[in-house]
């Protein structure tokens, strides 16, 4: 289009395709974003009620229905199938008219009258439903339940119950070792070994009664003067070494001081270990 043009039709209506624009709402006036609307969304929830609605009925869902001979109040049901009767006004309304009533007996599908028996779940022994054996929490347990796999698996390293039946660890035993990414072959406790654990030095400490054996100051002492417990001392300075022979409990100040002259310990403490173990 050139600038004479477009300067021709600044005004939309002189345009030649102009159709009167978009239709302003009947109600409150406001544009519409369609041409075929003749009202906005919010006026016409307020109009498409009542006569106006495509599925009114004459207004029989307002309306209440009663029983014609006991006067009790009938469902919206009722209105639809045009019932003038509760159930039990009708069973008696029919034994007037001399009309067989369909209950037990007379009832073409009776068998042995098993309906009217109560059942009970086989597990819980509650009270359940004429068609089914067991309740609906005791059908999804165990090996009865309709989604049972054969159980949960478990881990192969501490052989403990998964959370999934997809699993092969637990996140602990994941996580450990040569499973874990970060695995870099066991330096974590690097100059110790794995055996050197708190278990094993605290049955050195209850061996040794909770006393350093160079100066002779208690685990408790020690623990209000600094708060810490007995260091445990490898005798041949091997660390990797964690038999119960080479072990012994010393404090951090005396532990400190046995690092020099490091033969004289040696064979000081040795032979401390073996007049404890006569």
């Amino acid at each position: 289009m050139s600038n004479s043009q477009k300067e021709r039709f600044k005004n939309p209506e002189d345009h030649p395709s102009y159709k009167g624009g978009k239709p302003n709402c009947i109600d409150c006036g406001k544009p519409l974003t369609k041409y075929s609307s003749k009202r906005c969304q919010h006026c016409y929830f307020k109009w498409n009620k009542g006569v106006n609605s495509n599925g009114y009925r004459g207004g029989i869902a307002n309306k209440l229905c009663f029983c014609v001979d006991c006067k009790t109040k009938l469902g919206k049901n009722a209105i639809y199938s045009k019932t003038k009767r509760c159930s039990s006004c009708a069973r008696i309304h029919l034994i007037k008219l001399g009309l067989p009533c369909l209950k037990g007996k007379n009832n073409p599908a009776y068998i042995d009258g098993r309906s009217m028996v109560k059942q009970f779940c086989k597990d819980c022994k509650k009270p359940i439903s004429k068609r089914a054996k067991r309740c609906g929490h005791c059908a999804t347990l165990g090996e009865t339940g309709h989604c049972y796999k054969g159980g949960k698996p478990k881990c192969k390293d501490c052989y403990k119950q998964l959370r999934s039946y997809e699993g092969i660890r637990c996140r602990i035993c994941a996580n450990t070792r040569e499973s874990n990414p970060n695995w870099q072959g066991g330096i974590s406790k690097s100059p110790y070994s794995f055996e050197f654990t708190s278990k094993l030095k605290s049955k050195i400490r209850k061996r040794d009664n909770y006393t350093c054996q160079k100066c002779g100051i208690e685990e408790k002492e020690y623990l209000l003067i600094l708060g810490r417990k007995l260091a445990i001392h490898h005798i041949d300075y091997d660390k990797q070494n964690c038999e119960e022979e080479n072990l012994i409990t010393l404090c951090n100040s005396c532990n400190v001081k046995v690092n020099s002259n490091r033969d004289y310990w040696k064979k000081y403490y040795k032979d401390k270990n073996k007049c404890h173990s006569y």
